[in-house]
């Protein structure tokens, strides 16, 4: 099933592909196509791009470098992900292993089998000429997967460039031309609002202390009538997970919190979305991969919430504890 008009009506021009039809032939740099979505994380103005003078914002006060073809918008100064010791111990965890077998990838099929039965779900039900966010991208599986569908404008942000440049890489292998890579702060995210049909903030904000804040943040890049698909660690999930963790493996772990379906319901409803579906689903509802995730569904009460949350945990905790909440921003 496919998104709703909004989502599916192609754009009034085609500037996406104008700027890869321009980027090949002048052998202009590949993340082109992004750089009208771009913003200044200092004062919030359209960035430019020019050979001499590189990534600025209009008045060029503000200049920002490109690593491995990868904008980097973060400010000297700026804190990473939220306090120093969060930042340094999830930066520290990616970097032991930023590949994560991403260069074991021989083929495009080799990718298409990895991907987790959400991104197939997402794939399936998204449409060719969305525009897509995924929030803590890391090395770009899904990112990359979502973007070799054509039309699509998919870009892929995450805080640790090691991860950013296997992701490019994948990228590059591939010729995958509608996928981009960005370094940013999602409590600054360096992106016009209200430009994405599709906001993914994957694994992310349980690692920051200001969670609410985050989701705020990186809402706030949702166009009306777009969604947000937000995973996180469930309260009673994730307890497995903590039970068997030997002591000193949970001391160097980064940060991380543990939340509830009815308060991501509360986040929903505060930064106006719609509920549309959830992995576990809610109550007696069965789960199916062919299941609408777009479509509103029913909330149900405290007590259905409560029942699939101790499904998760009386099932061990399945990947990690995580779950999928989804809303849709009322227009």
């Amino acid at each position: 099933m496919n998104l709703p008009a909004a989502f599916g009506s192609p754009p009034e021009a085609p500037a996406a592909l104008a700027a890869v039809t321009i980027a090949r032939e002048f052998n202009a740099p590949s993340f082109l196509p992004m750089v009208p979505l771009l913003r200044c994380p200092v004062d919030g103005t359209q960035l430019a791009w020019d050979k001499k003078s590189g990534l600025s914002c209009a008045s060029r006060a503000h200049t920002f470098a490109i690593e491995a073809d990868i904008p980097c918008l973060l400010m000297s100064h700026e804190r990473l992900q939220d306090e120093p010791q969060i930042a340094n111990a999830i930066k520290g965890l990616h970097e032991k292993s930023p590949a994560l077998n991403c260069r074991g990838y021989a083929t495009r099929d080799n990718l298409k089998a990895d991907v987790t039965v959400l991104a197939r779900m997402l794939n399936e039900q998204i449409s060719h000429s969305a525009s897509i966010i995924e929030i803590g991208c890391g090395t770009g599986q899904v990112t990359n997967f979502l973007g070799m569908s054509w039309g699509r404008t998919v870009i892929g942000a995450d805080l640790i460039m090691d991860s950013l440049k296997v992701a490019k890489e994948l990228r590059d292998r591939f010729a995958i031309n509608n996928s981009h890579f960005l370094q940013m702060d999602l409590f600054r995210p360096s992106l016009a609002p209200a430009s994405f049909d599709v906001v993914i903030v994957n694994g992310v904000l349980h690692h920051t202390s200001d969670w609410f804040g985050a989701f705020r943040s990186i809402s706030r890049l949702v166009k009306p009538g777009g969604v947000i698909i937000v995973e996180l660690y469930n309260w009673l999930g994730r307890l497995p997970t903590l039970w068997w963790r030997p002591f000193a493996d949970r001391r160097r772990r980064p940060y991380e919190t543990r939340h509830s379906m009815s308060e991501i319901l509360e986040w929903f409803d505060a930064e106006e979305f719609e509920f549309t579906a959830s992995i576990p689903t809610i109550g007696d509802c069965e789960f199916s991969e062919r299941m609408p995730l777009f479509e509103a569904q029913a909330t149900g009460n405290r007590r259905d919430r409560g029942s699939s949350e101790l499904e998760m945990l009386l099932t061990g905790g399945r990947d990690g504890g995580l779950f999928v909440m989804i809303g849709r921003k009322r227009r």
